[in-house]
Protein backbone atom coordinates (compact mmCIF):
# COMPACT_ATOMS: atom_id res chain seq x y z
CA UNK A 1 0.00 0.00 0.00
CA UNK A 2 2.91 2.38 0.60
CA UNK A 3 3.89 1.92 -3.07
CA UNK A 4 0.36 2.90 -4.11
CA UNK A 5 0.59 6.18 -2.21
CA UNK A 6 3.88 7.01 -3.94
CA UNK A 7 2.59 6.24 -7.44
CA UNK A 8 0.19 9.21 -7.50
CA UNK A 9 -3.52 9.43 -8.35
CA UNK A 10 -5.24 6.35 -9.69
CA UNK A 11 -8.28 6.09 -11.93
CA UNK A 12 -9.49 2.63 -10.95
CA UNK A 13 -7.92 0.19 -8.57
CA UNK A 14 -9.18 -2.90 -6.82
CA UNK A 15 -7.05 -4.09 -3.91
CA UNK A 16 -7.22 -7.77 -2.94
CA UNK A 17 -6.32 -8.64 0.65
CA UNK A 18 -5.43 -12.18 1.70
CA UNK A 19 -7.66 -11.78 4.77
CA UNK A 20 -10.16 -9.03 5.53
CA UNK A 21 -8.83 -6.25 7.71
CA UNK A 22 -10.83 -3.09 8.16
CA UNK A 23 -7.67 -1.11 8.94
CA UNK A 24 -5.97 -2.35 5.75
CA UNK A 25 -9.11 -1.66 3.73
CA UNK A 26 -9.26 1.93 5.03
CA UNK A 27 -5.56 2.34 4.28
CA UNK A 28 -6.13 1.08 0.72
CA UNK A 29 -9.02 3.51 0.17
CA UNK A 30 -6.92 6.39 1.49
CA UNK A 31 -4.21 5.40 -1.02
CA UNK A 32 -6.68 5.60 -3.91
CA UNK A 33 -8.30 2.18 -4.14
CA UNK A 34 -11.93 2.26 -5.20
CA UNK A 35 -12.78 -1.22 -3.98
CA UNK A 36 -11.24 -3.71 -1.56
CA UNK A 37 -11.81 -7.46 -1.80
CA UNK A 38 -10.69 -10.26 0.51
CA UNK A 39 -9.69 -13.58 -1.05
CA UNK A 40 -11.34 -15.53 1.72
CA UNK A 41 -14.71 -13.84 1.02
CA UNK A 42 -14.77 -14.64 -2.72
CA UNK A 43 -15.98 -18.22 -2.30
CA UNK A 44 -15.92 -20.22 -5.54
CA UNK A 45 -15.53 -17.11 -7.72
CA UNK A 46 -12.08 -17.01 -9.40
CA UNK A 47 -9.99 -13.99 -8.48
CA UNK A 48 -9.89 -12.58 -12.02
CA UNK A 49 -13.68 -12.84 -12.29
CA UNK A 50 -14.15 -11.11 -8.90
CA UNK A 51 -11.88 -8.25 -9.99
CA UNK A 52 -13.69 -7.94 -13.35
CA UNK A 53 -17.04 -7.82 -11.53
CA UNK A 54 -15.74 -5.14 -9.18
CA UNK A 55 -14.39 -3.01 -12.04
CA UNK A 56 -17.68 -3.35 -13.96
CA UNK A 57 -19.65 -2.31 -10.86
CA UNK A 58 -17.37 0.72 -10.43
CA UNK A 59 -17.95 1.66 -14.09
CA UNK A 60 -21.73 1.44 -13.64
CA UNK A 61 -21.56 3.59 -10.52
CA UNK A 62 -19.44 6.14 -12.37
CA UNK A 63 -21.93 6.21 -15.24
CA UNK A 64 -24.84 6.76 -12.84
CA UNK A 65 -22.95 9.58 -11.14
CA UNK A 66 -22.18 11.17 -14.52
CA UNK A 67 -25.80 10.83 -15.66
CA UNK A 68 -26.93 12.58 -12.48
CA UNK A 69 -24.93 15.70 -13.38
CA UNK A 70 -24.83 15.48 -17.20
CA UNK A 71 -27.49 15.27 -19.92
CA UNK A 72 -26.48 12.61 -22.44
CA UNK A 73 -28.67 13.91 -25.29
CA UNK A 74 -27.45 17.51 -25.35
CA UNK A 75 -24.09 17.10 -23.66
CA UNK A 76 -25.10 19.81 -21.20
CA UNK A 77 -24.53 19.76 -17.47
CA UNK A 78 -27.59 19.13 -15.34
CA UNK A 79 -29.21 20.83 -12.37
CA UNK A 80 -26.54 19.88 -9.75
CA UNK A 81 -23.76 21.51 -11.79
CA UNK A 82 -25.87 24.63 -12.34
CA UNK A 83 -26.70 24.91 -8.63
CA UNK A 84 -23.03 24.55 -7.69
CA UNK A 85 -22.10 27.29 -10.18
CA UNK A 86 -24.82 29.57 -8.77
CA UNK A 87 -23.48 28.99 -5.25
CA UNK A 88 -20.01 30.01 -6.45
CA UNK A 89 -21.41 33.18 -7.99
CA UNK A 90 -23.31 34.02 -4.80
CA UNK A 91 -20.08 33.61 -2.84
CA UNK A 92 -18.31 35.92 -5.31
CA UNK A 93 -20.98 38.59 -4.70
CA UNK A 94 -20.40 38.30 -0.95
CA UNK A 95 -16.69 38.89 -1.47
CA UNK A 96 -17.06 41.60 -4.13
CA UNK A 97 -20.20 43.74 -3.88
CA UNK A 98 -19.79 44.86 -7.50
CA UNK A 99 -19.82 41.30 -8.85
CA UNK A 100 -22.94 40.62 -10.91
CA UNK A 101 -24.29 37.52 -12.56
CA UNK A 102 -27.61 36.45 -14.05
CA UNK A 103 -29.62 33.28 -14.33
CA UNK A 104 -31.86 32.99 -17.38
CA UNK A 105 -34.51 30.29 -17.70
CA UNK A 106 -35.59 29.15 -21.14
CA UNK A 107 -38.46 26.85 -21.97
CA UNK A 108 -39.32 25.48 -25.39
CA UNK A 109 -43.03 26.23 -25.71
CA UNK A 110 -45.18 23.21 -26.48
CA UNK A 111 -42.19 20.85 -26.31
CA UNK A 112 -44.35 18.09 -24.86
CA UNK A 113 -46.85 18.57 -27.71
CA UNK A 114 -44.01 18.22 -30.25
CA UNK A 115 -42.78 15.11 -28.47
CA UNK A 116 -46.27 13.57 -28.35
CA UNK A 117 -47.33 14.46 -31.90
CA UNK A 118 -44.11 14.21 -33.93
CA UNK A 119 -42.30 11.67 -31.77
CA UNK A 120 -39.33 11.69 -29.42
CA UNK A 121 -36.76 11.56 -32.25
CA UNK A 122 -38.07 14.82 -33.71
CA UNK A 123 -38.28 16.43 -30.27
CA UNK A 124 -34.69 15.34 -29.55
CA UNK A 125 -33.47 16.88 -32.83
CA UNK A 126 -35.28 20.13 -32.01
CA UNK A 127 -33.77 20.24 -28.53
CA UNK A 128 -30.25 19.57 -29.84
CA UNK A 129 -30.59 22.30 -32.49
CA UNK A 130 -32.01 24.75 -29.95
CA UNK A 131 -29.20 23.97 -27.52
CA UNK A 132 -26.56 24.63 -30.19
CA UNK A 133 -28.13 27.96 -31.14
CA UNK A 134 -28.22 29.07 -27.52
CA UNK A 135 -24.65 27.89 -26.93
CA UNK A 136 -23.39 30.11 -29.78
CA UNK A 137 -24.78 33.18 -27.96
CA UNK A 138 -22.79 32.56 -24.80
CA UNK A 139 -19.29 33.25 -23.57
CA UNK A 140 -17.09 30.17 -22.99
CA UNK A 141 -17.29 30.46 -19.19
CA UNK A 142 -21.09 30.86 -19.06
CA UNK A 143 -23.01 27.77 -17.97
CA UNK A 144 -25.80 26.32 -20.09
CA UNK A 145 -27.64 23.51 -18.31
CA UNK A 146 -30.60 21.29 -19.10
CA UNK A 147 -33.12 21.14 -16.31
CA UNK A 148 -35.39 18.60 -17.99
CA UNK A 149 -37.77 18.32 -20.94
CA UNK A 150 -37.48 21.51 -22.95
CA UNK A 151 -36.17 23.57 -20.03
CA UNK A 152 -32.71 25.10 -20.09
CA UNK A 153 -30.97 27.50 -17.73
CA UNK A 154 -28.12 29.89 -18.43
CA UNK A 155 -25.76 31.26 -15.82
CA UNK A 156 -24.07 34.40 -17.13
CA UNK A 157 -20.82 35.33 -15.41
CA UNK A 158 -19.66 38.94 -15.09
CA UNK A 159 -22.87 40.66 -16.18
CA UNK A 160 -22.38 44.37 -16.76
CA UNK A 161 -26.05 45.38 -16.46
CA UNK A 162 -29.61 44.12 -16.66
CA UNK A 163 -29.68 45.24 -20.28
CA UNK A 164 -26.63 43.06 -20.98
CA UNK A 165 -28.37 40.01 -19.48
CA UNK A 166 -31.57 40.78 -21.43
CA UNK A 167 -29.66 41.11 -24.70
CA UNK A 168 -28.17 37.64 -24.29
Amino acid sequence: LSRLRASGPLTSLVVVLEEWSEARAIQAIRCGAQDVLARGDLGPVPLDRAIANSVERLRRIGRLELDAIHDELTGLPGRPVLLQAIESELEATRVDGDHRFAVLLLNLDRFKLINDSLGPECADQLLIAFTERVRRCLQPDDVLARLGGGELAILLHRVRSRRHASSV
